[in-house]
């Protein structure tokens, strides 16, 4: 069970540069702990960047980055880390690759990492996987794998960096359902980077619109496409939509129109 008290991730007037050449500039970002917040750009625009501060891996050169109010000094239990490659260990199955963080934390017996375990390879739809090896694992299975091992932990927050760029297109369709089931379910907070303008339409309750560099935020949408989704509309549905169309056209325009001229 997550959090019951709603928690706030925020970046304030963040600024960030790479060996003299800016790649964040002036970002504001809130995340509250029952949202799922979709930040689109394009590639080299600073959305992993942006991620990697809300982490703790990397600190700005200006600006604050909190949770609850507090300077964020460092990675935490708090926010989990999903990333496009797995990271998973080809050593351990499925169970004790999600268990390991709470071998980590230390004070919890085998036989409760296992209960813990096998609790999330259920949630995400892997119930009985739990001896299963890596190499008997298709790709979006590995990628539930490592979902689950984000979420063992207890996370108020959720942050996700592309991490279903390398799955084939059904597969890619597979787990955004997936990750929609688990957000309502937990209602933790989700932090998704992405550059897949259908992919972050359908799944965030607010979208964020990145510039070209230095990314600036263009534009911040409220949308409700995946609480259709959990309703029982389907994704094929949602994407004829006109409403959805006529936004994704109006995200690709704001893209094109804050990338710098050749």
């Amino acid at each position: 069970m997550m959090p019951d008290t709603m928690q706030q991730l925020t970046l304030s007037n963040v600024s960030l540069s790479f060996a003299g050449s800016p790649i964040l500039e002036g970002i504001d970002l809130q995340l509250a702990s029952d949202e799922l917040v979709v930040v689109v750009g394009a590639s080299g625009s600073g959305k992993t960047s942006m991620l990697r501060l809300a982490a703790g891996f990397q600190s700005a050169d200006s600006g604050t980055v909190q949770m609850n109010g507090h300077d964020i000094a460092g990675p935490g239990a708090e926010r989990a880390v999903v990333f496009q490659d797995d990271a998973l260990f080809p050593w351990l199955n499925a169970r004790d690759n999600v268990a390991f963080p709470l071998r980590l934390q230390g004070g919890i017996d085998r036989a409760e990492r296992i209960r813990r375990a096998d609790a999330q390879l259920a949630a995400v739809g892997l119930e009985g996987y739990g001896t299963r090896r890596l190499w008997q694992l298709s790709g979006g299975q590995r990628q539930r794998v490592g979902l689950a091992r984000a979420l063992v932990v207890q996370p108020a927050f959720l942050l996700m960096d592309e991490p279903f760029a390398a799955l084939d297109a059904l597969t890619r369709a597979q787990m955004q359902v997936a990750l929609l089931e688990v957000w309502s379910r937990y209602r933790q907070g989700v932090l998704f980077i992405t550059h897949d303008i259908d992919e972050a339409l359908l799944l965030a309750t607010k979208l964020v619109v990145l510039s070209g560099r230095p990314a600036r935020v263009a534009e911040t949408l409220t949308l409700d496409y995946g609480r259709r989704v959990l309703a029982g509309a389907t994704t094929r549905e949602i994407r004829a939509d006109p409403q959805f169309q006529n936004l994704r056209e109006q995200v690709l325009d704001r893209l094109f129109l804050s990338e710098p001229a050749a």
